[in-house]
């Protein structure tokens, strides 16, 4: 059993909005393709997909964002990095009993692993990373957290593109292999004037 304000914390945590990967400049991936010409002669043809270009189907995330729930408060604010190599969400989490966690999220298209990743970093020390795999018109997002403790938290998150927003939801969660309780889907509302504070 645990207190309280350690629940609180792990809620908080857990309510990743957004998540990241950190590959830096721009990224380009370059293939072979191997063709032959009228004379049975081979040729090869390059072609280029940039980290900009795959991030494309992840556009529906830009913009603020609110999600609200009987037991959480979600803001967020996301935009594309200056050179549009990535997106970066800047989050704040509020729990009714008055707790807040800021956090920064950012989603970057890897050429190796051909996925999208991310890494996620809390104001009180927490870290975490995630993968992102589409099943037709929704996202899986496998997520593993360290929290500022050392204890480690797990969830399978999904989030659904609709009309004017998405929905999110967090389920298979546990704290150092013991399950949690599952967050059920809430709808992200889009709104104006958003104040996140910088956590770099």
């Amino acid at each position: 059993m645990f207190d309280i304000n350690r629940k609180v914390m792990l809620l908080i945590i857990q309510c990743n909005l957004m998540t990241v990967v950190f590959l830096g400049t721009a990224v380009t991936v370059s293939a072979q393709n191997i063709t032959t010409d009228g004379n049975g002669l081979e040729k090869s043809v390059s072609t280029s997909v940039n980290a900009t270009q795959h991030l494309q189907s992840l556009d529906w995330l830009v913009g603020q964002w609110e999600l609200k729930s009987d037991d959480v408060h979600i803001q967020c604010v996301v935009d594309w990095s200056q050179n549009k190599n990535y997106l970066i969400s800047r989050n704040r989490i509020n729990s009714p009993q008055g707790r807040h966690i800021a956090s920064i999220h950012i989603i970057v298209w890897n050429p190796v692993s051909e996925l999208f990743e991310s890494y996620i970093f809390c104001n009180d020390g927490s870290f975490g990373n995630a993968i992102w795999q589409r099943y037709d018109d929704v996202w899986q997002v496998s997520l593993k957290m360290i929290l500022f403790n050392g204890e480690s938290l797990t969830s399978t998150e999904f989030y659904t593109p609709v009309e004017n927003g998405f929905t999110w939801q967090s389920v298979s969660r546990t704290l150092n292999g013991t399950p949690l309780p599952e967050i059920d889907t809430i709808n992200a509302v889009k709104v104006q004037n958003l104040k996140i504070p910088e956590i770099f």
